[in-house]
């Protein structure tokens, strides 16, 4: 009897949500990964920015996504690849195909608060001098994932990059 009433319940439920036109549901895991490395791409401090030759990423323990996440990013500009590919063999991050500089991105941790919300700590990482830290608070709208704040845990800038972008 009980587990009947259980099973009506979540029925009216699903049935409010459809007859409402509504949904809570914004994707899974992925699709907020997705949004975060976005927001991340543009809006750092980076003296590159969008002018670095590759973006590398990586999740969690500076593992590579697997290749139908990297699909998310197919025809980016700059071009998305795994952090495996990446030159870090100085104090600056290459792209080995061109030689040319490029960026990191970085998701450490992402954990939801509910459904709807959720943390996401990452950065970028440029070189030695330019490399971040931060904090971003996701939130459902819609049925996509929003960055909808973030507030910088760490951050060092490349001055000399950042001057001559602004000039």
């Amino acid at each position: 009897m009980i587990k009947s009433g259980l099973i009506a319940a979540g029925l009216l439920v699903i049935s409010a949500c459809i007859q409402s036109g509504e949904s809570s549901y914004c994707g899974d895991r992925d699709a907020l990964m997705e949004s975060a490395f976005r927001f991340q791409f543009t809006n750092n401090y980076s003296g590159l920015n969008n002018r670095a030759a590759a973006y590398f990423i990586a999740i969690e323990d500076d593992q590579d996504p697997d290749s139908e996440f990297l699909e998310r990013f197919s025809g980016h500009q700059p071009p998305v690849r795994p952090l495996s590919a990446a030159d870090r063999r100085s104090d600056k991050v290459a792209d080995p195909a061109s030689g040319k500089a490029a960026l990191i991105f970085r998701i450490r941790k992402l954990v939801y608060e509910s459904p709807t919300t959720a943390t996401i700590t990452g950065g970028y990482f440029e070189g030695a001098l330019s490399a971040s830290f931060v904090t971003m608070h996701a939130e459902c709208r819609g049925k996509s994932w929003q960055i909808e704040k973030t507030r910088p845990q760490k951050i060092s800038a490349n001055v000399e990059n950042q001057r001559s972008r602004s000039s």
